[in-house]
């Protein structure tokens, strides 16, 4: 996992930069390639879709699996879109 920019509009002396916890700095993250991301998109477009993880080997059997229900809007993003941790 890493932080991802951060708009430098937001920065004061007032408030800190995000960081990982343990955990999150040693995770591993997958994000899909265009063609994969076309595909997730055009099944969860305005409802859910059942996507399935799969751990695999070195050898690539597998080793654990999950699912996990996702659905992407139809809205448009016209712009930025920002996000805010309040704790």
């Amino acid at each position: 996992m890493k932080i991802g920019a951060i708009d430098p509009r937001c920065v004061s002396d007032t408030n800190k930069f995000p960081s990982l916890t343990p955990e999150q700095a040693t995770a591993h993250t997958w994000k899909p390639d265009d063609a994969s991301w076309a595909a997730i998109k055009q099944h969860s477009s305005g409802h859910s879709a059942m996507m399935t993880i799969a751990g695999l080997d070195e050898s690539g059997h597998q080793v654990s699996a999950n699912h996990v229900s996702i659905a992407t809007s139809t809205d448009p993003v016209d712009g930025e879109i920002f996000y805010r941790d309040v704790r």
